[in-house]
This record gives C-alpha cells, sequence and structure tokens, in this order.
C-alpha cells in the first residue's frame, strides 16, 4: 500500500453499549465508541473499556475502489492493564457503480463468510496436519457477521502497524512475488486435500461459477475494446479488434463455459489475488511474509484462475514475459509438496499446469478488457491489455469465436 495516511473526522462520541443487531453498521457514522468497545471485547472479553482512540485513512493502491476502508487505533483497559488495538473496518465501497457491483454480486456476503467459517476451517483442517501455512498467510479477523446483504461487518487487525505494506500497481518485484505464487500454492493445495476430505462440492456463499449478470460484463467489455481500438488500429490489428468484438458478443457464454469446467484439481480461488490485496514485509533473511485480504471474489475452480490474476495484476507484461515459466515451477513444486505433506498422492502435472494457464488467458484477456475502467488510473494498462490481447490470438485463443 502506498500514500500517506491521513486523519479523517474524530469518531462520535457514544459509549452506550449497542444491541448485537447494531453490530452491523450501515455507514461511518454508526462506527461509534460503543460501537468499538463492543467489537473489541469479543477479544478481550467483558471486563474490557475503551478509553480513547483515533481514526486514520489506510494507505493502499487502490482500495477505495472495492471497499471504504475505516482504521482505528483504540485504547483501553481490562483490570487495569493497558492494551492498544489497530483495527481495520470494512464497509460498502463509496463509488456507486463498484457499490452496486458488490451488492449483486453478494460480495460482501461471501467475504464475510468466508472469515466467519470457511477460513476457520481450513485452518483448523491444516492444523491437524502440524502446519500453519494459511493461518500465516491470512489476517486476523476479529468480527464478521451478516443479516441481510448487504448488512455485513467485518473487522480485521491492521497489520501494517507490524510493519506489513504493499506495492503500487504493477510494481510487484520478483522477489515478493515468488512469496506470492509460494503462498497462493500451498494454500490452493490446502483447500484441494480439504474440499477432498470432507466432500465439499460446493459453499452456497461463494461467487457462482455462473454470470447472472452478462449484460453488464458484456457493456464493460465493450467500454474496454473502446479503449483499446486506437492502439490496435496504429498497430494495424483491426482483424484482432474484430475478433475482440466478437468475442464480447460471446463473452458470457466463453466465461461460463470456463468457470463451469471441472478442474483436475479443485481448489478454493481467493479471486482478486494481487498485488493491492497482498500485505508485505521483509524477513531479516531477505525473503518476504505474504498475508491476503479482499475475499470478496472467491469461489471454487482451477488453481491456475489465481495464479494468472497475480500475474496479470501484478506485474508488466515484459517481466511476466521473462518468469512465466519459473513461475509456473516454483507453483507447482510448492503446490505439490502441499499436497504430499497432507497426504494426498497426487500431483499436478508441468503439462497440466501448462495447459490450465494458457487455458485461462483467454479469461486474463476479458479480465482486463473488463477493468479498463476501473484500472484507468494505472500507467500504461491499455498497453497492458493490449500486449496480452496480442498474445492470446497468437495462441490461437480467438479464433473461431461464434
Amino acid at each position: 500500500m502506498s500514500g500517506a495516511s491521513q486523519t479523517v473526522q474524530a469518531l462520535p462520541v457514544d459509549l452506550a453499549r449497542p444491541a448485537a443487531a447494531t453490530l452491523i453498521p450501515t455507514s461511518v457514522d454508526d462506527l461509534t465508541s460503543g460501537w468499538l468497545e463492543s467489537i473489541l471485547r469479543r477479544r478481550h472479553g467483558d471486563r474490557y473499556n475503551i478509553c480513547a482512540h483515533d481514526s486514520y485513512g489506510l494507505k493502499g493502491n487502490q482500495i477505495a475502489a472495492c471497499s471504504d476502508m475505516r482504521c482505528f487505533t483504540a485504547r483501553g483497559h481490562v483490570l487495569g492493564q493497558e492494551v492498544i488495538d489497530h483495527v481495520i473496518v470494512k464497509l460498502l465501497p463509496e463509488n456507486e457503480l463498484m457499490r452496486r457491483v458488490v451488492i449483486d454480486h453478494r460480495m460482501s456476503h461471501c467475504e464475510t463468510m468466508i472469515y466467519k467459517e470457511l477460513l476457520p476451517q481450513l485452518v483448523a483442517f491444516e492444523r491437524l496436519h502440524g502446519s500453519s501455512d494459511i493461518q500465516d498467510m491470512t489476517v486476523s479477523c476479529l468480527y464478521a457477521e451478516v443479516l441481510d446483504e448487504p448488512d455485513c461487518a467485518i473487522v480485521l487487525e491492521n497489520v501494517q502497524k507490524k510493519g506489513y505494506w504493499t506495492t503500487e500497481s504493477l510494481q510487484l518485484e520478483k522477489p515478493q512475488l515468488n512469496a506470492a505464487v509460494r503462498s497462493l500454492a500451498r494454500f490452493a493445495a490446502t483447500s484441494h486435500c480439504w474440499l477432498q476430505e470432507t466432500g465439499t462440492v460446493e459453499l452456497p456463499y461463494l461467487l457462482e461459477n455462473h454470470l447472472s449478470d452478462g449484460a453488464q460484463v458484456s457493456d464493460f467489455i465493450r467500454i474496454g475494446i473502446t479503449k483499446v481500438a486506437d492502439r490496435l488500429e496504429r498497430l494495424g490489428q483491426n482483424l484482432l479488434l474484430q475478433k475482440l468484438a466478437d468475442m464480447q458478443q460471446a463473452s458470457v457464454r466463453l466465461l461460463n463455459a470456463f468457470l463451469q469446467r471441472t478442474p483436475d484439481f479443485g481448489v478454493l480461488c481467493h479471486g482478486d489475488f494481487r498485488d493491492g490485496n497482498l500485505l508485505l514485509r521483509e524477513t531479516p533473511d531477505g525473503d518476504w511474509q505474504v498475508r491476503a485480504v479482499d475475499w470478496q471474489a472467491s469461489r471454487l475452480g482451477s488453481p491456475a484462475l489465481d495464479l494468472l490474476y497475480l500475474m496479470l495484476f501484478s506485474i508488466p507484461r515484459r517481466v511476466m514475459a521473462e518468469v512465466e515459466g519459473d513461475v509456473l515451477a516454483v507453483y507447482r513444486r510448492h503446490f505439490n509438496a502441499k499436497l504430499a505433506e497432507l497426504g494426498c498422492d497426487r500431483r499436478y502435472s508441468a503439462a497440466q499446469l501448462r495447459s490450465d494457464f494458457t487455458a485461462a488467458k483467454l479469461v486474463g484477456l476479458v479480465w482486463c478488457l473488463a477493468a479498463i475502467q476501473f484500472w484507468d488510473r494505472v500507467p500504461g494498462w491499455v498497453e497492458h491489455t493490449v500486449d496480452l490481447a496480442l498474445e492470446v490470438d497468437a495462441l490461437g485463443l480467438l479464433d473461431n469465436i461464434q
């Protein structure tokens, strides 16, 4: 995360302890002292009393687009002992278009249930096998609750106060990328083993692998194509531009067909695993610790989805071309090592991972085109998307789309 933090208006002073239902804030006006005290009593017990607090802006490279994040430092006492908590409260995004997307797809509900139920189950499963990878790559959740959509509340520990930060868009460096790939591979393998052991084939709160808002998705892609059209015409790529128009017409069918495929290794996909959602901290030996946040777009699917998304939305295309082979090798090595650690006899072959990753690039192109209107502030994003379109065309993935 980047940029200087900023002071925001102080919380209303209201030490009345709210009823359970009002622990779901609908606006910043609900984030009173009494509300914060009730949340922190869930961590410290009923003898906790809040004494003082302040609020400040979160450092981040695009946080405002997906959620309205409010940070608080609370000072309180438990039986005479001072305790200090640094927390983040997630609210619905202020941007009206993004707010509508989040509500329509029940994304806040998805994330709430992941923090409330799914991640604790995965952590408990992994602990039985003597491991803690998932616990180490997630952020402590103090409170997660959901009433009627979109009434949800998520309160997380603010690990920025422990030295974690995120990079600027498309500036994840190679050592950081490798650490993120390792964490993602071990997370995906753990989720696969858990799904297999528990016999879980669906989780109703995850995003569906079927697009219910095809017109909106198609319109996002159409807008993206208009943004890249001038660049493609100057490159003499008029045929490619027509192929993209054909893809836009068939985009919903193509996406549904890909998402509904039964992958060789079904895993829990984070859905937005990229630089702005990865909190980083360098270790004394020069390695990197990675913690993932923002689980609003999670679904069941292919391991290749998160891996491709990480690369497309975190590093420049020229870097992706340089490191793609090494990244796939690192991912496969750690994915298979985790499978072995958890007692799974199957292994992800290099050929299958390469095939899944290549096929996913068509979905990646759809993502990049649809994201242009939200990512137009990122320098070079149009050129980034054009370069991907050229590769997808060269791979033949745009041929014979009807």
